[in-house]
């Protein structure tokens, strides 16, 4: 949750004068911060394009930014004043069940004589222990999501509607909360990944991935003993596909966007070989790629076979890396059985690979 207080201090170089009621079609929008020297670095270029855009929409000229990031010390300062300025009952109302615990410790401190600089540093104790991400959002990696209070003081009342709206109708905001429920107008905005790849280097991997179908050659026997077309009609995770009956492969789209290939071969060897590319224009950057692993492998693999991998990444984190991943999956049955994924640009390319001598 966010809070903005009108008891903080005030750097110079904000000054507390009411802002300019609207602003000029051609004036170039203005975002301050409460506290330069701590959050101005913290707030991205892309994040303030985004601000901007949104400004210009609603015909705001000036805002204020109040808080973004935040250690865990900070998170507790925050909490400790406003549950002072406000009661225990009140920040109940705003907080998660992680939250919660934060202030029941404040409670217990408060109530053990602690001084104030003591029961902060035992509420940042208590934050850390449960992860800051758990108890606000301020706490997270900003390389990955800027969490954006903005003071509504400086939003001229006849305006805040339009600028509600143009924050609700801006795709690149994946979340608002507005006053009363958080005394400040709370965004979170998802910051696109950036990799040394180029769009063409990109273009040509995908390429290379789809392609490459290990021994499917023209001389292959396209196997249909475990896969056909059936198994692929009725499937209710699958927007639209096209199947090829000479080499029992399937090509196509989910409804979550996402694009697949998927074919099922017997040479001089048989097996399977499938590819999602995941993105881009992802809302969240994830942490991890194990959900759209188990996306892929529940509809290019047999049940057994989708049992054994999740096995293996139910124990083992697929985390989210622009280095190239491979890993194998123990099993009786296949001379080669493993899961790879790499990441580029704001794309997840996820292969699965089978095959027994």
């Amino acid at each position: 949750m966010d809070y903005w207080y009108m008891g903080a201090s005030i750097e110079s170089t904000v000054k507390w004068k009411h802002p300019i009621q609207s602003a000029k079609e051609d004036s170039v929008p203005i975002i301050k911060f409460l506290n330069p020297g701590r959050d101005s670095h913290k707030v991205s270029t892309y994040s303030k394009k985004v601000l901007k855009s949104i400004m210009r929409a609603s015909g705001i000229s000036e805002i204020t930014i109040t808080s973004t990031a935040r250690t865990a010390n900070d998170q507790a300062r925050i909490m400790f004043e406003n549950i002072e300025r406000h009661s225990v009952q009140h920040q109940k109302i705003l907080y998660g069940p992680y939250g919660d615990k934060v202030i029941d410790h404040y409670s217990i401190l408060k109530s053990n004589g602690k001084s104030n600089s003591e029961i902060i540093a035992g509420m940042s104790l208590k934050i850390t222990s449960l992860d800051p991400r758990n108890v606000s959002r301020h706490a997270g990696d900003p390389k990955k999501l800027n969490v954006i209070d903005i003071a509504p003081s400086w939003i001229n009342l006849a305006l805040r509607k339009k600028f509600e709206y143009a924050i609700n109708s801006e795709s690149r905001v994946s979340k608002l909360i507005t006053p009363p429920k958080d005394p400040a107008y709370h965004l979170e905005i998802p910051q696109p990944w950036k990799t040394k790849m180029k769009i063409s280097k990109i273009i040509l991997f995908i390429l290379i991935v789809f392609a490459n179908t290990a021994c499917a050659t023209e001389q292959c026997i396209f196997s249909s003993e475990y896969f056909s077309e059936n198994n692929y009609k009725n499937n209710q995770s699958i927007s639209l596909y096209e199947w090829s009956n000479k080499n029992n492969e399937i090509k196509g789209i989910l409804k979550s966007g996402h694009l697949f290939s998927i074919k099922h071969w017997s040479c001089t060897h048989n097996g399977t070989h499938a590819v999602l590319i995941v993105g881009p224009n992802l809302k969240e950057i994830p942490d991890n790629v194990n959900e759209y692993v188990l996306q892929l492998a529940k509809i290019a693999l047999r049940n057994e076979d989708i049992d054994l991998l999740s096995k293996v990444i139910s124990i083992k984190n697929l985390p989210i890396s622009t280095n190239f991943q491979k890993i194998y999956i123990p099993n009786d049955e296949y001379s080669e059985f493993y899961i790879s994924y790499s990441v580029t640009n704001e794309i997840i390319i996820i292969e699965i690979k089978l095959y027994q001598v």
